[in-house]
């Protein structure tokens, strides 16, 4: 993201000179374009992630009415995808951008397919089949998570109607791991290497079976458990729990009205589409941080519960209240799971603001100064709050040049690089700054200057 905001042109952003994990020309290219048309503003990039979501919440509808064929189904599916809690963290974040666009892409391949599958004229078909591979080859270049988008095509072609013949079958399979090949090439000649997260499956069980009992769970149990406890502390966190529990026994004997190949196909997607993120060891943690990693694998939960949901209906079971209070229960977590990303923002204007007003005490000097910075916060309940844009965001507000170091994010962290960084000296022009979290100050520790009486600068509420 900072490689893309600091880019002087689009080609400089796709020719991937800054890039070193991985490739997502597509997400660098639309980060550059905001960082042009709204600087270092919000609300362009809350409106951007608000505009994909609310898409990407459309396409399940959509993709739920072709595959089940109910008007319930395809309702209920986009209503849970859209507020279902587990996605706070990918639509607030402004990092996520990559995982939004990538599963919009993914989910219009998949859209597109199925349009290919219902034309009759030849003609048609070959336009219809080309838009699919050309929307999953712009997923891929958006993040590298929608990899295992053929695997899912071939379980979709052979479980779920209209089933094609297996002539068609095995040519679109072939079509869509062609595109991924030539990914993987183009790739490889931009990196050097595949490049991504170190894999790390050590043990079976690292991701069998407790991998996907975790997904599921995460799903169904959407638990911001630190939160719940500082808000109303035991009793709110078994009364959340009996509830979600509640309405699992309900998801439960609602499966009696799945059809079985439908079932089998919505969990092959989840392990199909989840099993890069299991293989690099990633969870969802107690306080709901990486729930970006699910954002595109819930895909296949959101249309099981659309299938519950219309399949009782259709066996005149169904009653519209249990539904109805998931989606209430799903949106009401929405709104108080934002709360900790609003206090991390807040945090986050403290900090700049006593880093402004300590660079603006700085001396002057021919040569920008450099910051050596350390504790500062890095997670607040969940919420990011500096990951990697403090440098960028301080230069910014410093409105001066300025060169700046992370020494160690977390308040009180001992790391050996921190360690040994105490015992180092600093040259003229040269600072080691801390953020004190109690006082909301910042305070020059250590200079290479002449040494002065410590400076110590308060940050305003904002």
């Amino acid at each position: 993201m900072r490689a893309a905001i600091e880019a002087e042109s689009a080609a400089d952003v796709i020719r991937l000179h800054p890039y070193v994990l991985f490739y997502r020309p597509l997400s660098e290219l639309l980060w550059w374009a905001g960082a042009k048309l709204w600087g270092a503003a919000p609300l362009g990039y809350h409106v951007l992630h608000l505009a994909l979501h609310a898409a990407n919440s459309v396409l399940v509808s959509a993709l739920a009415a072709r595959l089940l064929g109910s008007r319930i189904a395809a309702a209920t599916a986009g209503l849970l995808f859209a507020l279902h809690p587990i996605h706070v963290e990918p639509v607030i974040w402004a990092a996520c951008q990559p995982d939004l666009l990538a599963t919009a892409f993914a989910l219009l391949s998949l859209l597109l397919l199925e349009a290919h599958l219902a034309a009759t004229a030849r003609p048609a078909q070959g336009l219809w089949l080309l838009a699919a591979l050309t929307a999953f080859g712009l997923s891929m270049f958006s993040k590298e998570s929608s990899l295992a988008l053929p695997g899912v095509v071939v379980l979709r072609l052979a479980l779920m109607s209209p089933v094609p013949s297996r002539r068609r079958t095995v040519g679109i399979g072939a079509a869509y791991a062609v595109v991924l090949i030539a990914f993987l090439g183009w790739r490889f000649s931009a990196l050097g290497k595949i490049g991504g997260y170190k894999v790390s499956f050590i043990f079976w069980n690292t991701v069998f079976p407790s991998a996907p009992l975790r997904q599921l769970g995460a799903f169904f149990f959407p638990i911001h458990r630190p939160l719940l406890l500082d808000t109303g502390g035991l009793a709110l966190l078994a009364a959340a729990l009996l509830l979600m529990l509640a309405g699992l026994i309900w998801c439960i004997r609602g499966l009696a009205h799945v059809p079985a190949r439908r079932l089998w196909f919505y969990l092959g997607y989840l392990a199909i589409i989840s099993s890069p993120v299991w293989f690099i060891g990633n969870t969802i943690a107690a306080d709901m941080e990486n729930s970006r990693l699910a954002y595109l694998p819930t895909v296949a939960l959101a249309w099981l519960f659309g299938d519950i949901c219309a399949g009782r209906h259709a066996g005149k079971q169904f009653n519209f209240f249990p539904p109805a209070a998931m989606l209430l229960a799903a949106a009401a977590l929405t709104g108080w799971y934002v709360v900790p990303w609003k206090q991390a923002d807040a945090l986050a204007q403290d900090v700049l603001a006593a880093g402004r007003k300590l660079v603006s005490e700085l001396p002057p000097a021919e040569q920008p100064p450099l910051l050596f910075v350390r504790g500062l916060p890095d997670i607040h309940r969940g919420a990011q709050v500096f990951r990697s844009g403090f440098e960028p965001a301080l230069r910014t507000a410093a409105e001066r040049p300025l060169l700046i170091r992370t020494v160690a994010r977390h308040a009180g962290s001992a790391s050996v690089a921190a360690e040994a960084f105490q015992f180092s000296s600093l040259l003229p022009n040269e600072y080691e700054v801390a953020w004190r979290g109690d006082t909301k100050t910042m305070e020059i520790v250590r200079s290479g200057t002449i040494r002065a009486p410590n400076a110590r600068l308060s940050g305003s509420s904002p």
